[in-house]
Formats: C-alpha cells, sequence, structure tokens
C-alpha cells in the first residue's frame, strides 16, 4: 500500500492489502500521488468510488506512472485504469531447502547382488539387545550403500529438453532420415543421385508429419492433465487464516499455524471411552505373546505395496525384498526386542506431515486439509504383523465398511444405491441410518489408558515421554498418577504430583485439578500426606 489512495477504507479494502500482503504484492493505484480526478474509478450520481484497482509482484518490473482516465473511454460510470510498466527479467532462486532422496528405483537387476553382498546382514555387529544400536547401525549401513550405489535425486530442478516428446515412431522416423541423407552424401554415381534425393526428401517429408501428429498428440495430453489438476487439486498455497479468520503473512506465523493445528486435532478427546470393568478387562487380556516367527514377518513383507514414498528414516520396503531370508531373520529378531522391551527406534517417531487439500470450502482454512504422514516403511512392516495377530482375536461387525478387507465405503455406496431403488420401484419408504464418523483416526481415545491392567506400561511411556524432551499436558500426568496409584506406589505417585505442581507455576493449564486430588485420595496414606 502506497499511501495515496482516495477516501475511507472499507471492510473490502482491507481483504485487499491483505490478500496483496499474502502474496506480496503492491497494489499500484496508490504508490503515485494524483489529484482526485486520476484516483476515482468510478462515478454515479454524486457517489464517488475507488474500486478498480492494479496489483503486481514486488521487484519484477518498473511501474512508472499509473492513474486514471477521467472520461468514460470503456463504459458509462466507469473510468479506464491504466498503467505504464517496464517489464525485466529476474532469474528467481530457488532457496528452500531441499532433502535428497535415494533413488531405489535403480535397484533392480545385477545391483540386487551387489547391493546384498555389500550390506552383509549376516555379520554380528548388526544384531544387539538394544533396539536403537540394532536399527541405527544397520539404517546407517543401508544409506551409504544405497547412496553410492543407487545415487540421490538432485537439489536442482531438471530442465526439460525439447525434445522430452519423443517416442519410438519419432525415433524411427528420424533415424531413416538420417540413413537417406547418408546415402546421398556417399552416392557417386550421377544416375543415382536423382533418385537418393528423391527417398531422403521423401523420407524427411515423412519425419516432419510424423513429428508434427506426436508433437500435438503430446500437447492435447499435457492440456487435459493441467485442466484435471486444475479441477481436481489446487496449487501451492501461500497464506493460511488463524483460529479468528485473520490472513497469516509470515512463514513463522504460518509455521505456527499449522503446528497448533495439528497439535489440537491429534490430541483432541472426541472419543467418550467408558470405564472398563473387570469382567471386560479379563476379557481383553490376551496373556503372554509367542516370540514372532519368520513366516510371519514374510507373509506381512509380501503383502506390502511397493513403491511408495519413503518416511524420513529413507529406507523403502524394497530393501527387505531385496535382503531376502537374511533381512527376514534380522527383522524377526528386531520386532521380537521391540516386543520384550516395549521401546522402538527413535527413527521411528519421526514423521513427515503433507497436507492435501480436500477440494472443498476455503483453501486458507486448515480443516480444508487432509493429513498425510510419512512413516518408516519398516516401522508399518512390523504394525501389519500385530494387526494381522489381532485380527485373528478380535471380531469385527459385519457392517463395518472402510478399513477392511473386501469392505470399501464404495461397496456401501453400491448396496445403499439399489436398496434405494427397489423401494422406489415398489413405491415404498424406505428409512435408513448411515453414520460417518469425523475424523475418526485422527484422534486417540487416551482415557482408555487410565482403565488398562497394565500400569508398569503407562509409566514406561511416560519416561519415554521425557527421554524425548517432550512437555507432557495435564491429561498424561492423571494418566500416570492413577497407574501409581493402582500399583499402591505412593511415593511415585506424589513425586509426579509435585513435578505437577511445580510446572504449572509456569503454566496454568497444568495446576492439579478435582480427578488428580480424587485419584490420590483413593490411597488411604494419601489423606495423612494431605492433612499435613
Amino acid at each position: 500500500m502506497g499511501g495515496f489512495g482516495f477516501g475511507m477504507r472499507n471492510r473490502s479494502g482491507w481483504d485487499l492489502l491483505e490478500f496483496a500482503l499474502a502474496h506480496e504484492l503492491v497494489i499500484v493505484n496508490s504508490c503515485f500521488k494524483k489529484r482526485d480526478d486520476h484516483l476515482i474509478t468510478f462515478r454515479s450520481g454524486g457517489c464517488n468510488s475507488q474500486i478498480d484497482y492494479l496489483l503486481m509482484r514486488k521487484g519484477n518490473m518498473d511501474c512508472k506512472d499509473c492513474k486514471v482516465f477521467p472520461g468514460e473511454a470503456c463504459t458509462t460510470q466507469h473510468r479506464l485504469l491504466v498503467m505504464d510498466i517496464c517489464m525485466r527479467k529476474i532469474v528467481v532462486q530457488d532457496n528452500r531447502e531441499v532433502t535428497p532422496n535415494i533413488l531405489w528405483k535403480n535397484l533392480k537387476g545385477d545391483k540386487v547382488g551387489i547391493f546384498k553382498e555389500r550390506i552383509g546382514l549376516a555379520r554380528d555387529i548388526f544384531y544387539d539387545e538394544d533396539v536403537n544400536r540394532m536399527w541405527n547401525r544397520l539404517a546407517c549401513t543401508i544409506r551409504n550403500v544405497a547412496t553410492n550405489m543407487l545415487c540421490v535425486t538432485s537439489r536442482k530442478v531438471q530442465v526439460q529438453k525439447e525434445a522430452w516428446w519423443w517416442d519410438q515412431k519419432v525415433q524411427e522416423r528420424v533415424k531413416i532420415k538420417h540413413d537417406r541423407f547418408r546415402e546421398l552424401l556417399c552416392c557417386q554415381d550421377d544416375e543415382k543421385v536423382d533418385m537418393r534425393r528423391i527417398l531422403y526428401k521423401e523420407a524427411r517429408r515423412m519425419t516432419k508429419k510424423t513429428v508434427a501428429e506426436e508433437k500435438s498428440k503430446s500437447y492435447e495430453a499435457i492440456l487435459a492433465k493441467v485442466r484435471e489438476r486444475r479441477r481436481r487439486d489446487l496449487g501451492f498455497v501461500k497464506c493460511i487464516k488463524d483460529v479468528n479468520g485473520h490472513v497469516l503473512v509470515k512463514d513463522k506465523d504460518i509455521r505456527n499455524r499449522w503446528h497448533n493445528y495439528f497439535k489440537e486435532l491429534f490430541n483432541e478427546e472426541r472419543i467418550n471411552v467408558r470405564e472398563i470393568g473387570a469382567d471386560n478387562e479379563s476379557s481383553l487380556d490376551f496373556g503372554v505373546q509367542p516370540s514372532m516367527s519368520t513366516t510371519e514377518v514374510k507373509g506381512a513383507l509380501h503383502m506390502t505395496w511397493r513403491g511408495k514414498t519413503t518416511g524420513p528414516d529413507q529406507i523403502s520396503i524394497e530393501v527387505w525384498l531385496c535382503l531376502g531370508e537374511e533381512g527376514e531373520q534380522w527383522l524377526t529378531r528386531l520386532f521380537d526386542n521391540i516386543l520384550r522391551t516395549s521401546d522402538i527406534p527413535h527413527e521411528w517417531r519421526l514423521s513427515m506431515v503433507v497436507s492435501i487439500y480436500k477440494n472443498k470450502g476455503d483453501a486458507q482454512d486448515c480443516s480444508n486439509y487432509r493429513a498425510i504422514k510419512l512413516l518408516s516403511h519398516t516401522m508399518k512392516l512390523g504394525e501389519r504383523v500385530i494387526e494381522t495377530r489381532l485380527r485373528s482375536k478380535v471380531e469385527v461387525l459385519e457392517n463395518q465398511f472402510g478399513f477392511m478387507l473386501g469392505m470399501s465405503t464404495l461397496e456401501a455406496i453400491h448396496l445403499l444405491r439399489q436398496l434405494m431403488e427397489k423401494y422406489h420401484v415398489h413405491s415404498k419408504d424406505l428409512h435408513l441410518v448411515f453414520i460417518d464418523l469425523e475424523k475418526t483416526y485422527d484422534s486417540v481415545p487416551r482415557e482408555g489408558y487410565i482403565s488398562t491392567r497394565s500400569p508398569q506400561s503407562a509409566l514406561r511411556v511416560f519416561d519415554d515421554i521425557r527421554k524425548q524432551e517432550l512437555n507432557p499436558d495435564k491429561l498424561p500426568y492423571n494418566t500416570i498418577i492413577f497407574a501409581c496409584v493402582k500399583m499402591n506406589d505412593l511415593k511415585s505417585a506424589l513425586r509426579i504430583f509435585q513435578e505437577m505442581k511445580d510446572r504449572s507455576k509456569k503454566d496454568d493449564d497444568l495446576a492439579p485439578d478435582v480427578i488428580t486430588y480424587t485419584t490420590l485420595l483413593k490411597v488411604s496414606s494419601a489423606i495423612t500426606y494431605f492433612t499435613r
């Protein structure tokens, strides 16, 4: 905003100003001091207003002048707004941090055997009782070998060549034309020169025709993809609105907004979990679980999709398919250690969140985006093994659609439409209830942790939170206090209670509430502590 506008700014003017700031644009109308006749763009019945604006991006072009023609040059009541600019070409440098990714697609052919030999998984150094050391040693070795053998993606954007659309048909035609031209140059017989020249001209004409046809087809396919992409998805959105609807411009504020949104989304309690009684708890006790077998790991490995984007550890599922039986044995040993120690490698805790627009609603609203987490492929492989065991023990109702094999939501929609058509044919009333839970898998019902029969696990989780230098909120503190009370460990419960009170001096949200005191008073000896 240059400061040389006309009249008072209304709400629409503020919206335009926020839009210009968010996209680093300049409102050219306000950058030059003019008299009112050269600023007013709409005049009707003594009412003058400035409703037309010209915007340009900062630094891309120089504007010499911008004003309004006082006469009605275009339509009645509207004045023509013109701008005198000098355009100049600027080389824009992309300073974004790009992490090179390993090209796992090159792991094929003879490289499979070489890769397996260089890893040397049979060595004893890759086996350890500690989960983190066991994973880090092999993960670092795999990344180093893959980087040297398979290469990584470049940080620079590749520039497409002019002949990017050439296919096999075009290449064959060009080759024929080159052969005819060489034959013409090598011909020494005057009687055959004319024939060679005719053949070369015919080959050149057919080559031009083939090139034109294939080029036209390629550009039509690209335009079709662009139209489909514009219709389905949204491009890069730079600015995001905060909770109050104000547009955020600075990168730091935008990152903080996304951070707070996902933190609230993943930790909000949407599901009311009822307290599980002793009878129900006993039914959920599966007893001591046997060690994982190589057969389970092998079955889960062949059920996993190939060619998926890797997580922060950059180790694809193709690695374990390449390593064969040695890899399956190593994974079995790793998963057994995880079950025994109730701990996972630190790299598995990291993930990359990608937000995808849902193609509905305001594009600047965070709630209109779907969050996709890129996780470690190896961790998802272990989860699939555990999932297979759970499915053999847990019964799911037949009316559950989605996240079930052969029971997708498309099946439910198809059945509903068939049912509606049958009732419509017989002119009968139909009453249906279709339940669609909002953001079902985005949050975890943490109240269920309080009623578990394994308080030791809750304590291990809390210690793990401290090791990761995370700041737990009130709910984890109440959960751990409940776990200590359940084990009759008043000393640990009071220690955590005191830590909670100390942190509440800096953060009022952590102050002990009625649930905290009620939980502590379940232990008779705690009454003496509070009366003192």
